[in-house]
């Protein structure tokens, strides 16, 4: 039933070009202006710094999505059950010839086992797991797509097509140009544009440019219309410094998606680079690179006059400020903000760059006399964390800061999974140049109706829940544990209309690390032998006595089914306790470890970050019992905290509250402790303990922006109601 289109083709290979009613800016004369080259064209991309695409199915008018779900039987949210193995392609039926068909006559194809296996396509992570609902892990994902080949669900050249698409993400080249041979020699004739886009990809990604670019050609010969081909063969063509042709593959991509962003980013440097820095493309002759297996780094050997960049990156070091070029991008976004009314005042010079549907959890090691402090405050309200040359963060997707390389914290920050040093020069500056044509293409100074936010007095704010009150009236005034506050100037009427909206209800992932008591994670989980079992971390619970003024709290029915797995914890997992990118292989340490010390404290709560991650609340509560029981007293703050994190999950915000209050009794200089319960404060309503206690967090750290813009906006929500 999943072989048939549900819907027209998005771009039918016989498509013709609509004609807009009003001209687009690419296509007037005189476009681009010498001005506009000089704001926005800094370089001539590297070989390897031009975006990766995906050419969906979904764009034949299939639908995909079922396959991986309710065409397995699962329900929505349902995990898939264990265990999970990832969708290996080498050994399925029926093997696939080598013939020009599927690209065996190229080298890269023909020598794919020498691929390297660790260069993950960021890009796509959030790609492939659209083909899912709510968070889940790549290895469950991985598993939904292998039972959809085993069980032979839906058109098997899709499936295969997923497979590649996994892989990419994972980095695994070999596995993803083997499954995309299958899927090219299974796809009917008028769809074999979709895998071999893919496959031309991973080629890119390896840096067989030359291959990649006779794949993308194949491509288009199925279909010549559709824009993400043209794109990606722009860009091959241009990495090889072919500028001029690379300008009607841009071209054609924006005659039939008009709004193809990359695609008038992409034509307009090229355009820039002929027009105005008079660079012939003969001088740019071919570039050949290839990625080194071994070190995840590129080699690129250029032949011909290497180009002079008008406005090169500035590469950071440790204590360089930051680059001229990306401070000069943050003005123009602050610029733009400014006229729609986003920002306003002092507010606008210490704002943090937010980029909408786009979360950015992130880790920050701070180094106090000679001890590691992480902190891991994950928000889906702070996407863009533009860190100081000294410090280091480590973002979701890999990347870190360039304070990650200094010679005390560079090993501590190492991980497999981590360690792409290689993207970190350009990854910050790309994002920040898409971000300006996203907000230039939305922002018309002339409409105003785009800009007039209006505060309401009464959002993002949740009455009280109806819970006992009981529950908190036996509680000290959490209050005096408060030092010092930090004031700012209160927002004048005029400067909340402008103010966005913040859901506090919303939940709020958050972390205490027992690295923060001075404990090694990774010694209690580093084991001689090798690590082949695979094994849960389960908690067994029954031996803890009842915990008076804690089980209290916690009671939840053991049919209680909304807990959702927390993504953003899943790398701070791997990062503590293994050089690996599986959670299954994590758990095993976990559960070894618990094996071997019976009476740690530490283990169950590594066990309940276990389970956060997966989503399973009822494990993750039996853990953090268990490690609140055997915690010295002066610890017991992390379990409690943990307890909090579950309990505010299922919006149980009364019973949230009291288990953070009872942390902060404990250890009142936790600036997360204090940040979460201006969150909780908020969400019950209380503005005044919840300005006392965002005020308090920015004591501990003024510049964190979080704090700031939560304290505002419930300012804001103060005066409103005055």
């Amino acid at each position: 039933m999943y072989d048939e289109p549900v819907s027209d083709p998005l771009f039918p290979k016989n498509k013709k070009a609509e004609k807009p009613e009003k001209t687009p800016t690419f296509r007037k004369k005189g476009w681009p202006t010498k001005e506009e080259c000089d704001n926005h064209v800094k370089k001539l991309p590297a070989w390897n710094e031009y975006p990766t695409n995906w050419l969906p199915a979904e764009n034949k008018g299939l639908d995909v999505k079922p396959l991986l779900n309710e065409a397995q039987g699962l329900k929505q949210y349902e995990e898939h059950p264990l265990p999970w193995y990832p969708p290996m392609c080498n050994n399925l039926e029926p093997r696939i010839p080598e013939s020009e068909a599927v690209f065996s006559h190229l080298d890269s194809v023909r020598r794919r086992h020498e691929g390297p296996i660790k260069v993950p396509d960021f890009r796509m992570k959030k790609i492939l797991m659209q083909y899912v609902d709510g968070d889940m892990t790549e290895e469950e994902l991985g598993q939904r797509i292998l039972s959809a080949m085993q069980k032979d669900i839906g058109p098997k050249w899709i499936i295969l097509n997923l497979a590649v698409l996994y892989w990419r993400v994972l980095g695994h080249i070999p596995n993803a140009i083997e499954c995309a041979r299958r899927s090219i020699f299974l796809a009917p004739p008028q769809y074999a544009d979709v895998p071999m886009l893919n496959l031309a990809n991973v080629l890119y990604v390896w840096g067989k440019v030359n291959d990649a670019e006779l794949v993308g050609k194949a491509a288009y010969q199925v279909n010549s219309v559709e824009p993400n081909t043209n794109f990606f063969l722009g860009s091959m063509l241009a990495s090889r410094g072919n500028l001029s042709r690379a300008q009607y593959h841009y071209d054609r991509a924006l005659k039939f998606q008009p709004d193809h962003l990359h695609s008038m980013r992409y034509l307009r440097l090229a355009k820039c680079y002929i027009k105005y820095y008079k660079r012939d493309p003969a001088e740019l002759t071919s570039v050949q690179c290839e990625v080194n297996p071994s070190k995840t780094m590129s080699t690129c050997i250029k032949r011909g006059t290497p180009l002079n960049n008008p406005s090169p990156v500035i590469i950071v070091n440790d204590n360089e400020p930051i680059p001229s070029d990306i401070a000069k991008l943050l003005e123009q976004i602050k610029d733009t903000y400014r006229q729609r009314g986003i920002c306003a005042g002092e507010e606008c010079e210490h704002m943090v760059l937010k980029m909408a549907n786009h979360e950015l959890a992130h880790i920050r090691l701070d180094l106090i006399d000679g001890v590691f402090y992480p902190k891991f405050i994950l928000t889906s309200r702070v996407e863009e964390v533009i860190a100081k040359p000294n410090e280091c963060v480590i973002y979701s997707n890999g990347r870190k800061s360039p304070g990650c390389k200094g010679k005390q914290i560079k090993g501590y920050a190492k991980s497999d999974y981590l360690s792409h040093w290689w993207r970190d020069q350009t990854v910050l500056e790309q994002q920040l140049l898409e971000f300006v044509e996203v907000l230039e293409q939305q922002f018309d100074p002339a409409d105003e109706s785009k800009h007039d936010l209006k505060f309401d007095a009464t959002s993002g704010l949740h009455q009280a829940s109806k819970t006992s009150f009981s529950i908190l009236a036996s509680l000290k005034d959490p209050k005096r544990h408060i030092t010092k506050r930090h004031k700012i100037k209160e927002p004048t009427l005029a400067e909340c209309q402008s103010i966005a909206s913040i859901d506090f209800a919303a939940y709020l992932t958050s972390w205490l690390s027992p690295q923060t008591k001075g404990i090694n994670l990774r010694r209690l989980f580093t084991f001689e032998h090798d690590i082949s079992q695979k094994l849960e971390p389960i908690c067994d619970d029954k031996s803890v006595p009842k915990l008076k003024g804690i089980d209290e709290l916690i009671e939840v029915d053991a049919k209680q089914d909304n807990f959702f797995a927390e993504q953003q914890l899943r790398q701070v997992l791997l990062n503590l306790t293994c050089d690996c990118d599986s959670t299954q292989e994590s758990g095993t340490r976990i559960a070894l470890g618990m094996r071997k010390n019976q009476t740690s404290w530490v283990h169950p709560h590594m066990a309940a970050l276990f389970w956060r991650a997966k989503g399973n609340g009822q494990q993750a509560l039996r853990c953090l019992r268990a490690a609140y029981h055997r915690s010295p007293a002066e610890v017991k703050d992390i379990a409690l905290a943990g307890l909090g994190s579950i309990m505010w999950q299922i919006l149980k915000l009364d019973e949230a509250l009291a288990l953070f209050i009872k942390a902060l009794d404990i250890a009142p200089e936790t600036i997360l402790l204090h940040f979460t319960l201006g969150n909780l404060y908020a969400a019950r309503n209380d503005i005044e303990n919840a300005i006392a206690f965002f005020e308090s967090t920015l004591a501990m750290q003024p510049e964190f922006a979080p704090g700031l813009e939560r304290l505002r906006f419930v300012l804001c929500r103060s005066l409103a109601e005055q």
